[in-house]
């Protein structure tokens, strides 16, 4: 890069060189965003008379920069006013390229993929969106905004901004997702049933062109044996062993139905045994009319009373059926509409002209080769356009149809306008990169991340571990009820309504994981272990801390209607064992596991530790999305298993000795309650209620 913009510094760059400070200064004052970041500080000197100029280093990144952001605008377009505004972030991108090195690298910092992903959302926006337009413009403003913010704090970390901004663009990316697949699996449905006739079409049609038949039994094949032949397709397909044997059925139908007048006693006695079985495979086959008994019997007495006429020898009229029409998408198109097409790949975004004048930025979101057809959607996900490979072949033709390029999009402008030109050049560039670090690199800032992205680390002996981000305005983690599962929901109102009842220091520990699988049933545990599990209902509760006891009842108030769902302040996690007597969790957890080895023991090899837990014991496991508490119900220390369900006896996990001992050892798993001590303050509660 400093090689190829080395000319773009002054000649007087060496006498008259500009401080980094001073720059970063004339960057800030910038108000004429069209000039490229070089030409903008020039302007600016040249005003008030300054004969300083950038030095050859800082001159011929700033070219770089404007290079880079030219390409940008014209290989990656936008609607306005969008471009305008996203050139309101050329004076930073200038002034983060002087002060970090990193910078120097495409793709790598934060504000190349905070740019890379404003443009990925934006790249199918138009005012004709309405509100969704209106939404995306005012994410992208405050967004540009904040950024631009680091001027005057430059302790303004960017990778927040980028957290943000997609944490923000994350509902409605969702949504539009969502619609989209609801187009696309509507449209494959369609196309499903496209193919199914077209296979039922083929097969009637080449069995018509074999055999004469009775005109009285058109109405038959053309009707609910054909309508059948489409339902059995869509069922089971064109390849299935049910599809052959209606198609041999077929032909034997019709000819089954060819006179005997002149035909030898072999031939006859051949008919005879197919007519005996045929009535039979054709039942089977009927499913147009499985929901009519009638109708049935109706259609098969026509074919029988045609058999007896033709086993009597009596004469029948027989002559050729005309084929049945052909279903749209049938034909094939010319070379021209598969060129056209072929180059075309779902999630690639075009701008369309219309007949009428109109603009379309619209992206394929499902191609369909085998009924010819191409679907396109708008930034919502919803459809906007289907077109055949021959009407896009025409439209691509007439120079109506553009391509718009998306994905890294300022970051391959960078690599662009550094003389990459190439994937090859580009990802040897990057090994390359990737195998020198950068120097005089400051310390990476710990960045946030959006929401279920893995957190990285640097490359180590050990992996990274995906860790959960909890929200601030959610420190302990719960479910959200918008997040839960039907039946997940209807469990946590069932636990939100015990709740209430219960005492304020106590709820049920039952509250399931959104979307968490329970293959396994309480008769299932009992049939492994008839005395892991108790006799009768359990009544059993683990105590909660305030914050988590205000936010359940919020949450219960949210889903009977009475005031909004919100979470509780930020506030420091809670041990759940404070309110209670004795160990708390950690300290039991610490006397369960007795740690024989004073040495680390190493992930890889075998723990001999013991765990000493009864059977009952609550714990409380961290290392999933969702916390989830489950009761101990079976340990076969000869199959290495521990066995975990919830109040109702519903298996939650199965882990062994040293998955357990490894999320021990993490701080993923905290003991809740004993079972035993439960028994025991009920029983004095008893006690005291009857003396």
């Amino acid at each position: 890069m400093l090689d190829r913009y080395a000319g773009a510094a002054s000649p007087q760059a060496d006498s008259h060189a500009l401080s980094e400070e001073e720059v970063l200064e004339y960057l800030k004052n910038t108000t004429d965003y069209t000039l490229a970041p070089l030409a903008a500080v020039m302007a600016q000197t040249e005003a008030i008379g300054d004969p300083a100029v950038p030095s050859h280093e800082h001159a011929a990144r700033l070219a770089w920069l404007g290079r880079a952001f030219d390409l940008w605008e014209r290989e990656y377009p936008l609607e306005d006013p969008l471009p305008e505004r996203l050139r309101t972030l050329k004076p930073l991108c200038a002034a983060i390229a002087l002060r970090d090195p990193r910078f120097l690298q495409p793709g790598a910092h934060p504000i190349h993929q905070f740019l890379d992903i404003l443009h990925a959302r934006a790249v199918g926006w138009q005012p004709a969106l309405d509100r969704v337009a209106a939404v995306l413009e005012q994410q992208i403003a405050v967004a540009v905004e904040h950024a631009r913010s680091w001027f005057n704090n430059s302790t303004l970390d960017i990778a927040n901004v980028r957290d943000e901004f997609s944490a923000a663009i994350e509902r409605d990316q969702a949504r539009a997702a969502r619609m989209t697949q609801r187009v696309i699996d509507t449209e494959r449905g369609k196309v499903k049933t496209q193919g199914a006739k077209r296979e039922a079409v083929r097969m009637l049609n080449a069995a018509m062109e074999k055999y004469a038949v009775p005109r009285e039994i058109e109405d038959f094949i053309k009707g609910p044996w054909y309508s059948s032949a489409q339902l059995l397709l869509l069922k089971f397909g064109a390849d299935s062993e049910q599809w052959v044997r209606m198609s041999e059925t077929t032909d034997m139908l019709l000819d089954s139905l060819q006179s005997l007048e002149d035909a030898p006693e072999d031939r006859r006695q051949y008919i005879f045994q197919v007519v005996t079985q045929l009535p039979k495979e054709m039942r089977r086959w009927l499913l147009s009319l499985h929901h009519d008994t009638e109708a049935v019997n109706e259609a098969m007495g026509l074919v029988e009373y045609t058999h007896l006429r033709i086993l009597r020898r009596q004469p029948v009229e027989l002559e050729y059926l005309a084929p049945l029409p052909v279903p749209d998408g049938e034909g094939k198109g010319g070379t021209a509409s598969a060129s056209a097409a072929g180059d075309c790949e779902e999630g690639q975004w075009f701008r369309i002209d219309r007949d009428n004048g109109e603009t379309l930025r619209v992206q394929l979101a499902l191609r369909a080769d085998e009924a010819r057809i191409l679907l396109f959607t708008n930034m919502a996900g919803i459809k906007v356009l289907q077109a055949s490979f021959d009407e896009f072949a025409d439209l691509v033709e007439a120079g109506k149809v553009v391509p718009i390029p998306s994905g890294h999009s300022f970051s391959r402008s960078l690599a662009k306008a550094a003389g990459i030109e190439t994937t090859e050049l580009l990802e040897t560039l990057v090994e390359v990169l990737g195998e020198t670090p950068v120097e005089d690199s400051p310390p990476a800032k710990p960045q946030a991340r959006p929401e279920g992205e893995p957190a990285t680390e640097p490359q180590g002996e050990t992996a990274p571990k995906p860790v959960t981000r909890v929200a601030d305005d959610n420190p302990l983690n719960l479910p959200l009820v918008e997040e839960l599962e039907p039946e997940a929901l209807e469990e946590f109102q069932r636990a939100l309504a015990g709740t209430r009842e219960a005492p304020a220091e106590a709820r049920h520990a039952d509250a399931p994981a959104p979307g968490e699988q329970r293959p396994a049933t309480q008769a299932r545990v009992q049939e492994r272990d008839p005395e892991a599990l108790p006799e009768g209902p359990s009544d059993e509760v683990v105590p909660t801390s305030d914050a988590e006891q205000g936010y359940l009842l919020q949450q219960a108030q949210a889903l009977a209607g009475e005031a909004p769902a919100t979470a509780p302040a930020p506030a420091q996690r809670a041990d759940r064992a404070d309110a209670e007597t004795g160990p708390t969790g950690a300290q039991e957890l610490e006397q369960a596991t007795s740690a024989e080895p004073t040495e680390p023991v190493a992930r890889d090899e075998p723990l001999d530790r013991q765990i000493n837990l009864t059977i009952d014991t609550w714990l409380g496991f961290h290392d999933v999305e969702v916390p989830m508490m489950a009761r101990l119900a079976v340990h076969d220390p000869a199959e290495d298993r521990y066995i975990f369900v919830n109040r109702k006896g519903m298996k939650m996990r199965e882990l062994t000795k040293a998955q357990l001992l490894r999320l021990i050892d993490d701080g993923q798993v905290d003991i809740l309650q004993r079972s035993a001590d439960f028994r025991d303050r009920l029983v004095d509660v008893r006690r005291a209620y009857d003396g």
